[in-house]
């Protein structure tokens, strides 16, 4: 039996794999029971490029069809490239590496273009608000981007391709991959499809001078403490059970605000922004 027929006898047993990771899964271990072996090793790699998931995102991206054969490893996890050396070697880490540099260029650009009032510091400081790994999973989310992930059994399990550090990554890989065979002006429209659709999503604009002072909050509430109180914001994070931290903010050893967010740093600056807006800061002695 060819694993074309394979393949069709799974999805109609199965069409309820909701990313790629999880559509692969499902088949490897079907196929092991289908076959008691794994003989069509070789033949997965083929069925990942020509999947319904990664025509999506091509079409998405605006990227020509011959990058089906250059997606998978940009997509894939090295606990994926680990469990699947036939599939393929190489894991997102090594395009992420080209793709910060890439996308810190077009980031760059667009900022010196369209903020010409901004001194070089403050366009740096806007740049970090904008490339970092929050920001990016946002922008990853926008169009869904841990469906397309690899990842193996393991990371699967433990929702790794769903993980903000994977996700930004794996954004900024496909920028590398996208600069490798078509040069940073295809990059720098890839990305702008990626912002049009975030922006689309989420009503918000991604390029704009409001982020400074949301990214830099911590940095004004502790120069304002420190001028009023000659001390320093206290941030305590407790993690929770099923995943993300609550955050305590304390001014003068009285707590201020308390949030809950995904990672610590999400968390502090949602915190001091917050106090800041409301100000919080002034406390009665």
């Amino acid at each position: 039996m060819t694993l074309d027929n394979l393949v069709i006898e799974y999805e109609q047993k199965r069409n309820d794999a909701q990313s790629l990771s999880a559509k692969f899964q499902g088949l490897v271990a079907f196929l092991k029971e289908r076959t008691q072996h794994l003989s069509f090793q070789s033949e997965l790699k083929s069925y990942l490029e020509n999947s319904e998931e990664i025509s999506s995102l091509i079409k998405f991206l605006g990227l020509s069809p011959d990058y089906k054969q250059k997606l998978i490893g940009p997509l894939s996890h090295r606990s994926f490239c680990h469990e699947n050396t036939v599939v393929t070697k190489h894991s997102y880490e090594r395009f992420e590496f080209l793709g910060d540099t890439v996308l810190g260029l077009v980031v760059s650009t667009r900022l010196f273009s369209e903020f010409g009032e901004l001194s070089e510091g403050e366009l740096s400081r806007l740049r970090g608000s904008l490339v970092n790994e929050d920001t990016l999973s946002k922008l990853a989310d926008s169009f869904s981007l841990s469906r397309f992930i690899l990842v193996g059994k393991g990371e699967f399990k433990s929702k790794g391709h769903e993980a903000n550090p994977v996700k930004a990554d794996v954004l900024e890989a496909l920028l590398g991959v996208v600069y490798l065979s078509d040069g940073l002006e295809k990059a720098q429209e890839v990305f702008e499809r990626i912002v049009v659709q975030y922006e689309k999503s989420t009503g918000d604009k991604f390029f704009s001078k409001d982020r400074l002072q949301n990214f830099d909050a911590k940095s004004r509430l502790q120069e304002l403490t420190m001028k009023l109180y000659k001390s320093t914001p206290v941030y305590k994070e407790t993690q929770k059970e099923c995943g993300g931290f609550i955050i305590e903010l304390y001014i003068e050893n009285k707590m201020v605000v308390k949030v809950e967010a995904p990672s610590k740093k999400q968390g502090q600056r949602e915190a001091a922004r917050i106090c800041l807006n409301d100000e919080l800061y002034i406390t009665k002695k």
